[in-house]
């Protein structure tokens, strides 16, 4: 996840004085930075609402909200790495701040948010199935919110070695300095990064995919655990597990080549570069992987807005409301004249005398029978 040097492979970069190559970097930076904008507020408005309306604090909400923590903390980590060259130049900072910012704020952040990311869409996964297949066990608002702070726990541990093996680096060995996963490859770079792939790619999509398989072949039945749901029950159900699914899928699908490129790398080794210069393939993997994702942080508000009308009125109830509060016309209040209020009055009276009289006369009714 090294954005800022993302021509850059195993401490070697392209030629910054190649008009081809800097203007295809530009387009990178630039590429990179509409990303991590375009990621911010969508994912701010999700927090807010689930934090202020009511219905939306449930469970479910929270791990989505959670998702939105992770997605954040990615775009402004892609901001800060393309705006860190920047500040580097202007502010002259020394090779040990900049060491900090590197491990501390540049690199690591981008792995923890990922990884948490994983966990929590695994959380929510597993909640669905439960839903599904055992109703009665539902999950509660704090367990959902232990989950949460669970995922972030398990993403920490995991992310931590790259606080360790992250560095600085000056692309062509002098001007601005930038921050990369490894300088120089060990055995470990390729026992970490294999790690990873395993347990923070393939493995969590083979349990998704399950665990979505089993509920999708499930929500097919007609009756659903021995009970007869109404129709309106089961699209509610459908239309939950396909958002939460279609969220879950194009996440791996962003995810990929830079899961594919840990791989590479892992297996190639100290020989990466001759594995590139003679496979152009891998080298669009390895480029493609610095782009792709980013952009996992924009996707799940669009999501949402398609199949969940609740977040769909956070992002279009502010238009709605002045519309309507234009459209409505409050209804004049409608004064009485003085003859007319008296002979409301009297007709009120009339009334009560009248139904006095018969409940009297069906008294003496009752006695009398």
């Amino acid at each position: 996840m090294n954005f800022t040097g993302a021509l850059c492979i195993n401490n070697t970069c392209r030629n910054a004085s190649n008009p081809t190559s800097f203007t295809w970097q530009s387009d990178t930076l630039a590429m990179l930075l509409i990303g991590g904008l375009i990621g911010v507020i969508p994912n701010v408005i999700i927090l807010i609402g689930i934090s202020r309306k009511k219905e939306l604090q449930k469970p479910t909400y929270y791990l989505i909200a959670n998702l939105a923590i992770c997605d954040l903390m990615l775009s402004f980590t892609t901001i800060f790495n393309i705006i860190l060259p920047i500040i580097s130049i202007q502010a002259s900072l020394s090779v040990g701040f900049h060491t900090f910012i590197c491990k501390v704020i540049a690199i690591f952040p981008a792995y923890w948010s990922y990884m948490a990311s994983v966990q929590t869409l695994i959380f929510i996964s597993a909640e669905r199935y439960h839903a599904i297949f055992r109703p009665a066990i539902k999950l509660t608002a704090k367990k959902a919110k232990f989950l949460c702070l669970l995922a972030w726990i398990i993403s920490l541990i995991i992310s931590f070695p790259i606080i360790i093996i992250s560095a600085p680096a000056r692309r062509s060995g002098k001007g601005v300095l930038f921050c990369r996963e490894y300088v120089s490859y060990t055995i470990w770079i390729s026992v970490i990064y294999m790690i990873l792939f395993v347990f923070q790619y393939a493995l969590p999509a083979a349990v998704m995919i399950i665990l979505y398989s089993l509920i999708l072949r499930h929500l097919r039945k007609k009756n659903i655990a021995g009970r007869n749901e109404s129709y309106r029950s089961k699209m509610l159900k459908r239309k939950s597990i396909y958002m939460l699914m279609t969220t879950t899928v194009i996440f791996f699908i962003f995810s990929s080549p830079w899961a594919l490129a840990l791989a590479i790398i892992a297996i190639s080794g100290n020989n990466i570069i001759s594995d590139v210069q003679s496979n152009p393939t891998l080298g669009f993997i390895l480029g493609i992987s610095r782009l792709s994702l980013p952009f996992t942080t924009v996707y799940n508000p669009i999501v949402y807005c398609i199949f969940n009308g609740h977040i769909r009125r956070l992002f279009f109830s502010c238009p709605f409301i002045l519309i309507k509060k234009r459209q409505y016309v409050h209804p004049e209040p409608k004064i009485l004249l003085s003859h007319e209020s008296n002979t409301f009055k009297s007709t009120n009276n009339t009334d009560m005398q009248g139904d006095h009289k018969l409940t009297s006369g069906e008294s003496m009714l009752t006695s009398i029978a």
